[in-house]
């Protein structure tokens, strides 16, 4: 589009403040402020929300790989094979 045509509608003025037609439901009713005020700057982030077994306080074992005994790891298994 066009300015020219954009504008080739004519823009009347509002009339004056006096002359506004209000519906009667705000007139009896009238112009509340709003009911909540949001707050200035960033939203805080949420905590992240905690899985069923956080919840329940289960806890998985580290096994070593070698062994397989509850407790070690591979680095700290007291039941490796001797290297020869």
């Amino acid at each position: 589009m066009t300015v020219l045509k954009i504008y080739e509608i004519p823009i009347y003025p509002l009339p004056d403040v006096a002359k506004w037609v209000h519906p009667e439901y705000i007139i009896y009713d009238g112009v509340r402020p709003p009911k909540f005020k949001r707050p200035p700057g960033r939203p805080k982030k949420k905590p992240r929300a905690k899985t069923t077994r956080e919840l329940l306080g289960l806890k998985g074992k580290h096994t070593s790989s070698t062994c397989g005994v509850a407790g070690q790891n591979r680095r700290s298994c007291r039941n490796r094979p001797q290297e020869v």
